[in-house]
């Protein structure tokens, strides 16, 4: 027979008040240290990208954003550089000055 007993169905036990709070509270508790390491990682991240000092803390998607750009800028500064190290001309070994602006997001 197939399952038309209902004493076949599955029951869930009821928890008591007490037991339910302790489970928020340890859920709670995961919750706040997923948040701090990922606040923890986007800190790490800011510090590796280049700002000018006087700007506001950036948000996260700026972080994420100007993250890319940064990446994607190092990744042509790279590529365009391959040639030139092959070469000994005095061109080459000048150093390259190089700017990163952030442009804020407006809301």
């Amino acid at each position: 027979m197939k399952g038309g007993s209902s004493a076949a169905k599955r029951r869930r036990r009821m928890r008591s008040e007490v037991e339910m709070q302790q489970l928020r509270q340890a859920a709670n508790v995961r919750e706040r240290r997923r948040m701090q390491s990922i606040n923890d990682a986007f800190e790490g991240l800011r510090s590796h990208i280049p700002t000018l000092p006087y700007e506001k803390r950036l948000s996260k998607v700026d972080t994420l954003r100007l993250a890319i750009g940064y990446i994607n800028f190092l990744s042509e500064l790279v590529q365009s550089d391959l040639p030139l190290r092959n070469s000994n001309s005095e061109s080459s070994m000048q150093p390259k000055k190089v700017i990163i602006c952030h442009r804020g997001t407006s809301k």
